[in-house]
């Protein structure tokens, strides 16, 4: 069963859990939400059907976002609204793989260089590029080009 249908399997219990007052019906809206933008974005994309890469993309998009959002409550000491946004977090993790530690991420990125032979800034794009074919949505992107950076000055 792909990502995508177990997010829409949620959706459906969600509603109905929402009608009893019972389990992810909390979630609804949230739910709701990531069906419509991976839809939408598999449509825009060719009219294809939705992937478990999308499903990632979009998960890890709302996860930034909850994420600013609950950095902003703490100042406000809102907490029922921390509460929820902690909640959609729990929600949201289920989607998302787990990313490589840094250690982990400067293996890869030592690993990568070795494998292009890169020795200069302008071979980074060939060593990103198999970084995201190997590891995709389990690297840290932005870690992956730090580390990278210090390693081909």
């Amino acid at each position: 069963m792909s990502m995508f249908q177990l997010l829409k399997e949620y959706y459906l219990q969600a509603r109905k859990d929402k009608s009893s007052g019972s389990g992810r019906g909390l979630h609804v809206g949230l739910y709701s939400s990531l069906v419509s933008d991976i839809s939408r974005k598999a449509k825009d994309d060719g009219n294809r059907e939705p992937t478990d890469a999308d499903v990632v993309k979009i998960a890890q998009a709302y996860d930034k976002s909850v994420r600013a959002n609950l950095e902003i409550l703490y100042k406000t000491d809102r907490q029922e609204d921390i509460r929820k946004a902690e909640q959609e977090l729990e929600v949201l993790e289920t989607f998302i793989p787990q990313t490589l530690s840094e250690e982990e991420t400067q293996e890869a990125v030592e690993e990568a260089v070795k494998e292009t032979d890169a020795e200069t800034m302008k071979d980074m794009g060939k060593v990103m590029s198999v970084l995201k074919e190997k590891h995709g949505t389990q690297l840290d992107m932005q870690l992956a080009s730090k580390l990278l950076k210090k390693i081909i000055q």
